[in-house]
């Protein structure tokens, strides 16, 4: 355990050294200069930002209540963090919030009426002349924290529609003037400036997710938290290994939480322990259950308090902070500039334009020359696949609303079929009262479930599936291989402007970015956009989850629970029933008439609303695919046209402007380079003394 002395030292030294690597990037990057300037400032604080990060539904605001020992955060069965939450040590309970700057056009009408006066009150974050200004935080009843930092909670009809759920969390992400939130209060974990951050999901939306990913580069420390059920998935470990590591964070604190849904308990988290524990030098996974935690500590019950593992991890954690709280610091910022430096700065901003300035401005000119026609042809290739796509989605949605109609039509027919033939089990004796009516009804209504669902899987696996895949085939089939084409002209095009044979161009780093980015958008769509773009373009893996993700097999499978006469019909028919003069037998005859006349005027007149709703969804799914490749690829072609600009730019420079620039890079680098080296031997002098 290192010494007061010796942290102050190694503080002294990284903030010098920071101090270099500001002096010599500001020229070529003053974003990154700004950023380092930011974690110098930040390294000089003593306080230790934990962020607590995971992807959505992982309870990360469950667990953030169990470490501090009260349900200060909402919690919901929806997704539901809206901003970033710090929880901060005070002897007294508080809540402040802050305003994002600039403010939304409008505001929210979930906004508390006196916060609503307060923003108005300040000129909706305007001044005299207009210019943007952030408004003053303000202070806020502790106990209605959930109206700021969580989404609304939107009424039932919202909630259980899609469609109008996803527009209804945009709106929330557009209109809502809530940047951060601060909560104070006094648990023992948070004392010496220790400080918890709750934060979005990073598949919640874009939106959130940008603010998680933002916040990460000001946190001194972060807790991964997986999901014990499904740990260390694909898309976790793409975080850690894109995300987590680059920004410096080689010491995580990986927690496997939800531990209570798995059977055995240790063998689960050893489990979890071995699939990450190569991304951290911290080798122990632990496996926890904050719900189990909460639950305990609102009861009292010790055992259930130590089953969740809740006090195991907090001992852990606080005895990690007090031996490792100054070092974790001193870490995760010099491998955070570390890891900038190299990859943004030396391995690829100087070395551009070294190359772009050893040319003279001759062969300058017959590159751009060169270039030109080809970025005007991949520009076309661009636009034809784009047109392509466009056109090809409505012509595979026609066939699968067809198949849903057919579908629900042959359930029409069937249904009377299936009542009419049915013989109830119950014993209705000589004169049929409305209990023994009542009791067929309903039996031959379980039947008729019975048999709708059954039908629906036959139809699912045998004729929908089938057809869903080979529509997707016809419009997404030839994208992996169109994107590749692409690819290879954008990596020929930058090769050339670095002055680089076709034979030294490597295409394959050119189709990583298009797909990562496309990825990135698809995120909020889950696990079949990360199979999806996992490779290039993974058109089988994608496949297999791809009706499951969107709930489509569900929302058809459901059916047989929309069109289903409520009690009240079955109670009314039979009451009708009861009074005719006819036989028993007649009387369950018009009985089971009744019902399927009622299923299947139900179902004809919601049938045409079911096939909307289901190739509604199809549609955004096939959009979002298109929307995000296009993206991808359009991010990449503006790199060219970018890189052409700044070729042509360096043709009208003196060749003395050209080579005193060159001097100044050459001078940069070698100064950023030192300065990582002393980085880094400083990190492996903290590592020494554990």
């Amino acid at each position: 355990m290192a010494t007061l002395e010796q942290y102050n030292s190694w503080r002294t030294r990284l903030l010098s050294m920071i101090e270099k690597t500001m002096e010599s990037a500001k020229d070529l990057s003053p974003e990154k200069a700004s950023l380092y300037g930011f974690l110098y400032e930040q390294l000089k604080n003593d306080a230790l930002k934990i962020q607590v990060v995971g992807t959505v539904k992982n309870g990360k605001s469950s667990f953030t209540n169990a470490l501090i020992g009260e349900m200060i955060l909402p919690v919901d069965d929806i997704p539901c963090t809206a901003v970033v939450s710090e929880v901060k040590y005070d002897a007294e309970k508080r809540a402040v919030v802050n305003f994002c700057s600039p403010l939304p056009t409008g505001l929210l009408d979930e906004i508390p009426p006196k916060t609503k006066e307060y923003i108005l009150s300040h000129g909706m974050g305007k001044d005299s002349q207009n210019n943007d200004v952030r408004i003053p935080p303000i202070e806020v009843p502790y106990d209605e924290m959930n109206r700021y930092v969580a989404i609304p909670e939107p009424t039932p009809d919202i909630l259980f529609d899609e469609e109008a759920m996803r527009q209804y969390k945009e709106k929330i992400d557009q209109e809502s003037p809530f940047d951060v939130a601060e909560l104070y209060y006094p648990a023992p974990l948070l004392k010496d400036g220790v400080m918890l951050v709750d934060s979005p999901g990073l598949n919640e939306s874009p939106r959130r997710t940008a603010v998680t990913l933002d916040y990460l580069k000001k946190a001194d420390a972060a807790i991964y938290l997986l999901d014990a059920t499904k740990p260390a998935t694909s898309e976790e470990k793409k975080v850690i290994e894109n995300v987590l590591l680059p920004l410096g964070f080689n010491d995580l604190i990986m927690v496997a939480n939800r531990i209570d849904l798995v059977t055995r308990r240790e063998r689960q988290r050893l489990y979890c322990q071995g699939q990450v524990q190569g991304y951290t030098s911290i080798k122990q996974c632990f496996g926890v259950s904050a719900k189990e935690a909460l639950e305990a500590m609102r009861s009292g019950n010790r055992e259930l308090l130590e089953q969740s593992g809740m006090p195991g991890f907090t001992a852990f954690l606080t005895d990690y902070l007090t031996r490792k709280k100054g070092e974790l610091k001193i870490k995760k910022t010099a491998m955070q500039i570390v890891n900038s430096v190299r990859n943004d700065l030396l391995e690829n901003l100087i070395p551009a334009q070294l190359n772009a300035l050893e040319a003279d401005s001759v062969s300058l000119q017959k590159r751009i020359n060169e270039a030109t026609p080809r970025l005007t042809q991949l520009e076309a290739n661009r636009s034809k696949m784009a047109q392509t796509l466009e056109r090809n989605i409505p012509l595979a949605l026609t066939p699968v609303g067809e198949a849903i109609k057919a579908f629900f039509k042959k359930l029409e027919d069937d249904i009377p079929e299936w009542i009419s033939a049915y013989q109830p089990k119950t014993d209705v004796g000589f004169v049929a009262n409305k209990k023994d009516l009542q009791n067929v009804a309903e039996e031959t209504l379980e039947y008729a479930k019975d048999k709708v669902n059954d039908a629906y899987r036959k139809w699912n696996e045998g004729t929908f599936q089938p057809l869903l895949m080979e529509q997707f085939e016809m419009v997404f089939g030839s994208l992996k291989e169109d994107m590749k084409n692409i690819a290879d002209q954008i990596a020929s095009i930058e090769g050339l402007l670095k002055g680089l044979s076709d034979e030294a161009v490597d295409s394959s780093t050119t189709m990583e970015r298009i797909a990562g980015i496309a990825a990135m958008l698809f995120l909020p769509l889950g696990r079949s956009g990360g199979d999806l773009f996992a490779g290039g373009f993974d058109l089988s893996n994608f496949l297999k989850n791809f009706a499951v993700d969107l709930g489509i097999g569900l929302g058809v499978g459901l059916i047989a629970l929309w069109v289903w006469p409520p009690l009240g019909f079955i109670a009314t028919c039979v009451g009708v029933m009861v009074g005719l003069l006819q036989g028993n037998d007649r009387k369950i005859r018009e009985t089971k008439k009744k019902l399927y006349e009622k299923i299947v005027e139900d179902m004809k007149n919601d049938t045409p609303r079911r096939v909307s709703d289901i190739v509604s969804e199809i549609r955004e799914t096939f959009d979002s695919i298109k929307d995000s490749v296009l993206q991808g690829l359009d991010s990449e072609i503006d790199t060219v046209r970018r890189q052409l600009d700044e070729l042509r730019q360096l043709i009208s420079d003196e060749q003395n402007s050209i080579d005193r620039k060159r001097a100044l890079l050459t001078e940069a680098g070698a100064g950023l380079s030192s300065a990582t080296e002393e980085m880094l031997e400083l990190v492996g002098e903290v590592d020494s003394v554990n």
